[in-house]
């Protein structure tokens, strides 16, 4: 058992060095580096300040304070998925049109390496919206345990009003009335989490549009609809495991373990698409109708 454990986390370094020794990455981190030394004192203290303010707002009771760091927390949090995946799917894409930037004329690399090096600069050029998106995730798991023990508080006066269990149970509240604290760090962690689980599946994505449409109106805008389709799904699933009184009591372990299978599964898709990818990028699919390709322009030099 020691030694498939070892081997393991020896496949696992092995995979994490091939990426960040990957040859395009490499390039970009050449050409925009990044002060990872100072990052790792500054970060910590950024996520130390957005969480003090936070927490200062739910104690001293700040709505307005509460409500912005709940808005800014969230809005940073998402807004690298949004750019990984649009932006990327539109930035491959146009590289496609410029005979010096497109990526098919790296025929001296792997084709593996090449679109999990699309993938790797995609996520590089966005590295200053995931610092601040790393700084704000703590803020947001705490607004979100706030937000629930409103929530729980509410409905606890509703069940004292009412002089019975009748809405506690309803609403989810434990025996006596007594919050679910577990929980609500269960939901806490579910929404803190799976952004980031979902990050390196919708930057595959982003490069999977590039490389299957080839142009660069529709690949970002079909991520775009990808992204608008799966976020309310998502979010639903998310709201509705977290919520349920079914896995109330003992069961609340499971909930733990249902929301942690979801966020593996939120990154699962990350190795077939770039798989994918590889294929797409010296042969690209055959697309019918609306979304066939028209006959690509010849390639502009830059």
């Amino acid at each position: 058992m020691a030694e498939r454990l070892a081997s393991a986390q020896q496949q696992i370094r092995n995979q994490i060095l091939a990426l960040w020794n990957n040859p395009l990455l490499h390039h970009a981190r050449r050409a925009n580096p990044l002060p990872l030394k100072v990052l790792l004192r500054v970060v910590p203290a950024a996520a130390g300040i957005t969480l003090l303010l936070t927490a200062v707002a739910w104690l001293a009771e700040l709505r307005p304070l509460g409500a912005a760091m709940m808005i800014l927390s969230l809005a940073a949090v998402l807004l690298p998925l949004i750019a990984a995946s649009v932006g990327g799917a539109d930035r491959i894409a146009r590289q496609m049109h410029f005979s010096r930037l497109d990526p098919r004329r790296l025929t001296d690399l792997d084709p593996r390496e090449v679109t999990d090096g699309l993938a790797l600069v995609t996520v590089w050029k966005l590295r200053w919206l995931i610092i601040i998106a790393l700084a704000f995730t703590p803020a947001l798991m705490l607004s979100t345990i706030r937000l629930e023990s409103i929530h729980y508080s509410a409905w606890q006066a509703s069940a004292e009003i009412l002089g019975g269990s009748t809405a506690g149970g309803a609403a989810g509240l434990l025996v006596g009335g007594r919050m679910p604290v577990f929980r609500m760090i269960t939901r806490a962690l579910a929404i803190g989490v799976l952004p980031w689980a979902l990050l390196p599946t919708v930057t595959v994505l982003g490069v999977a549009a590039a490389l299957g449409l080839r142009d660069f109106s529709l690949s970002p805008l079909s991520t775009l609809l990808i992204m608008v389709v799966a976020a309310p799904i998502i979010a639903l699933t998310v709201h509705g495991l977290t919520r349920t009184a079914l896995l109330a009591g003992p069961l609340e372990i499971l909930r733990l373990l249902i929301v942690l299978g979801l966020i593996v599964a939120a990154a699962a898709p990350t190795v077939p698409l770039s798989r994918n990818n590889a294929r797409w990028l010296a042969k690209p699919p055959d697309l019918p109708g609306f979304f066939a390709r028209p006959p690509e322009p010849p390639l502009e030099e830059e």
